[in-house]
């Protein structure tokens, strides 16, 4: 992105220095003039370098034209609404990207009754191809071809640098196996005493609000900012009590400038970005950056101290450093995994949680069942809720898993395709990319009937099996899913068993009244306006 470009700039401007490059071009400026002062041959060659300049720069123009040329050919031939001319479908995302939404779910919907697995959007002359089957969507998750990143995800690395959402090739599959035990099943036990612990603070501060209807969505992230932090960083910094936290706020407008990155086509023009809003992204990117170093700094001090002994090393980065103190990491790439896994462990998990209680509150024939089968495996509000005890509410993991489908948190992930591929058929050109969206599969009317209506008995066991797995992709599938799904999925039930045990909620509107808004996580437009009633 532009931003990183400028702050990459500025840091070779410090490492050089900017005497030495000053004294530099100038020493070297003036042996090319003294040649050219000394030599005929000298002269005229110096005169030609504009025309060289001019000629290369022609044919990299034409390259890309020819290139752009051959992607728009091969992709006349697939399935998909062309739009405008040159602007493509541009026009449907500037109406709002919940507009966009809605219009991809339709076509898509449309092309399947015409049997096919695939649709391929134009926007401004990017062409995307998004799987809309099942079988389309095991062909291109399961492709080792297909595990670079978009182009769309260039806005984030400078913030996210090379961390695993961001990082690609042997990079990204050296750390992916290098982390991957952190995240083993055993280890996220260690995290239960967190989750119970701040879910019972935001059970207290929700309860100085029953009767009122107001949006929960804010507690929630803060609650889940909490909880990441505390297993990520092994501090606990009480953000459930502080109502505007700087990084809280500061990830909330960095996601809007991804978004109008994203969708507007006039923000992809550097020099009207740059003047527009470069300044406040490069604040907001201090901020998000500056807010993980100092945890990290203080991390190492503590180990060094001897304040954080062995036995008490069980936070996620406690992994990190290991892996630094045996030089298999370095400082830099500690706090780009932390970035990573803060953002995406907060942000995620309290979408999942606010879409959770809005199916809830909506639906109160399945909350009224939620809350017989808590109330038979939970009758003690003030026990701690264990692994054990989730395993005994089925009818929760489907009410979550069903939510999760009705309003998948992350709505598309993005790949280039790198070279030609063939799906279902179809041959997919190098140089376009694909968008995997679980919205488009979760929403498959023709695998779950009458799709926005929410029905957690479609995930009993019986349904499951003559589905296929890449029906429900909440987390993605294949090499480059979720790594952290295990950890959020037992984060959202412990949080939402203590919320439902101690609440009932409720909602004067139908469920389809609260629009979803695609950004880096799909948003409620409306928040999650419900009103909590203290159970008794």
């Amino acid at each position: 992105s532009l931003a990183a470009v400028h702050i990459g700039a500025m840091d070779n401007a410090s490492a050089y220095g900017a005497e030495d490059c000053s004294v530099g071009l100038t020493n070297g400026m003036l042996s090319i003039l003294s040649c050219a002062d000394q030599s005929p041959i000298s002269k005229t060659s110096f005169k030609m370098i504009p025309t060289i300049f001019l000629l290369l720069l022609l044919l990299k123009f034409s390259r890309t034209a020819i290139n752009h040329l051959r992607i728009h050919v091969m992709s006349w031939r697939l399935p998909g609404p062309w739009g405008l001319p040159i602007f493509g479908s541009i026009h449907k995302l500037y109406e709002g990207s919940h507009v966009g939404l809605k219009w991809f779910l339709q076509e898509a919907d449309r092309l399947r009754r015409e049997g096919k697995n695939i649709v391929v959007f134009n926007i401004c002359g990017r062409i995307y191809t998004i799987p809309i089957t099942s079988s389309s969507a095991k062909e291109m998750l399961e492709s080792t071809d297909l595990l670079t990143k978009g182009r769309d995800y260039d806005f984030i690395r400078p913030w996210l640098q090379k961390g695993l959402i961001t990082s690609d090739g042997n990079y990204w599959k050296a750390h992916r196996k290098m982390l991957t035990p952190t995240f083993h099943f055993t280890q996220l036990h260690k995290y239960l005493e967190h989750f119970n612990r701040h879910s019972r603070i935001l059970v207290e501060i929700l309860r100085e609000k029953t009767g009122n209807k107001f949006d929960v969505y804010p507690y929630l992230k803060r609650c889940a900012l909490d909880i990441i932090c505390e297993s990520t960083l092994g501090q606990c910094y009480n953000m459930q009590h502080q109502t505007n936290h700087t990084y809280v706020v500061a990830v909330e407008l960095f996601n809007k400038y991804v978004q109008r990155y994203s969708s507007e086509i006039h923000m992809w023009i550097p020099p009207l970005w740059y003047l527009l809003h470069d300044f406040e992204v490069r604040c907001l990117l201090k901020d998000l950056k500056d807010f993980t170093w100092k945890a990290i700094r203080q991390r190492i001090s503590k180990r060094e101290d001897g304040t954080i002994q062995n036995e008490d090393r069980t936070a996620f980065l406690d992994k990190l450093l290991d892996m630094l103190d045996r030089n298999e990491l370095t400082r830099e790439e500690v706090q780009e995994e932390v970035d990573t896994i803060v953002f995406a462990g907060h942000d995620t998990t309290s979408t999942t949680l606010g879409w959770f209680l809005w199916c809830m509150a909506t639906n109160p024939q399945r909350q009224q069942q939620l809350h017989e089968e808590i109330d038979s495996v939970l009758p003690d509000s003030t026990e701690d809720i264990a692994a054990a005890d989730l395993t005994n509410l089925p009818l929760l993991d489907r009410c979550i898993k069903e939510s999760m489908r009705v309003y998948a948190t992350a709505p598309f992930t993005e790949r280039l395709v790198e070279r030609d591929i063939v799906i279902d058929g179809y041959t997919i050109p190098a140089g376009s990319e694909i968008f995997l969206s679980p919205m488009m599969l979760h929403h498959n009317s023709t695998v779950y009937p009458e799709d926005w209506k929410y029905d957690p008995d479609r995930f009993l066991p019986e349904n499951v099996a003559e589905r296929s797995v890449y029906d429900f992709v909440p987390f993605s599938a294949g090499p480059r899913n979720c790594i952290g799904q295990k950890f959020a999925i037992l984060e959202v039930k412990v949080v939402a068993a203590i919320i439902m045990r101690a609440f009932r909620v409720s909602s004067t509107e139908q469920m389809t009244d609260n629009t979803p808004a695609p950004e880096v996580i799909l948003r409620p437009m409306n928040g999650i306006p419900i009103t909590f009633h203290e159970r008794v």
